[in-house]
């Protein structure tokens, strides 16, 4: 209960200023003490240097890496490491997650929340991206991940736009995102390029979650609140969902 009295208290702060000033301090948290999240079988955490390892041992698989687009190479993957945990989260505008499986601390993917490009200053929209392992594909991980983190956005971050882009071949990234809530909102076509396979351009499936969208979601799998030293944060019932979601909406 502690996280979404806080998060209500940042909301509430909201009528007294301006809604602008109220959305940032939410936002600026999240890249003052780096937030733990924990559903009933993950726990996403920061990034260290000694998960490269793992890291590596699952984007050089060829599937995955033409799904992705994600660095293969050991010495790319430690210099991506070193930039999302130190650069990128201090510039408050990436924040990256790696996702280990609770029962044995394995990591079997990653996270990720960022600016897109253009984006105003406000911190109200965040563009996500997940890769998860492929031996741990078919588990409902993905979705168990997504729902975490598009509602800690859209709450705790006080965010009113979490998007993602999904190429249409990734048949699995689509359907975890529209099990999580996430609305399909059409195609969008030679958007981007994929530095792999031939650094060509891509047509892009656009999804995006608002906060109106949490209020019809169900986050059965998600753990009580507990406090720690890490800032641990984890999702509540529907009933705290809603009750949170509504005064949001109202002093927006």
């Amino acid at each position: 209960m502690q996280i979404l009295s806080g998060a209500v208290g940042s909301i509430a702060l909201c009528c007294k200023h301006k809604i602008r000033i109220g959305v940032l301090s939410m936002y600026n948290d999240a890249f003052t003490t780096f937030p733990i999240i924990e559903t009933k079988r993950l726990k996403l955490r920061q990034l260290e240097m000694a998960d490269a390892d793992a890291i590596y041992e699952y984007a050089k698989d060829d599937e995955f890496i033409f799904i992705d687009g994600f660095p293969c190479e050991y010495e790319a993957i430690k210099h991506m490491v070193d930039v999302c945990r130190n650069e990128a989260y201090n510039a408050k505008s990436y924040i990256r997650w790696v996702v280990e499986l609770t029962v044995d601390k394995n990591v079997i993917g990653g996270v990720y929340l960022f600016e897109p490009h253009g984006n105003d200053v406000s911190g109200r929209r965040m563009e996500m991206g997940i890769e998860i392992s492929r031996k741990y594909w078919n588990n409902g991980y993905a979705t168990e991940v997504i729902q975490a983190v598009s509602y800690y956005g859209l709450t705790v971050m006080g965010l009113k736009r979490v998007e993602a882009l999904v190429i249409p071949e990734n048949k699995g990234s689509l359907r975890a995102f529209e099990k999580a809530g996430f609305e399909n909102e059409g195609i969008l076509r030679n958007y981007c390029h994929y530095e792999v396979k031939g650094n060509n351009l891509r047509t892009i499936v656009m999804l995006s979650k608002i906060p109106e969208d949490l209020l019809h979601s169900v986050f059965s799998s998600m753990k009580d609140y507990s406090d720690g030293a890490g800032k641990t944060v984890s999702v509540l019932s529907i009933v705290d969902n809603t009750l949170s979601l509504q005064r949001l909406l109202r002093y927006d």
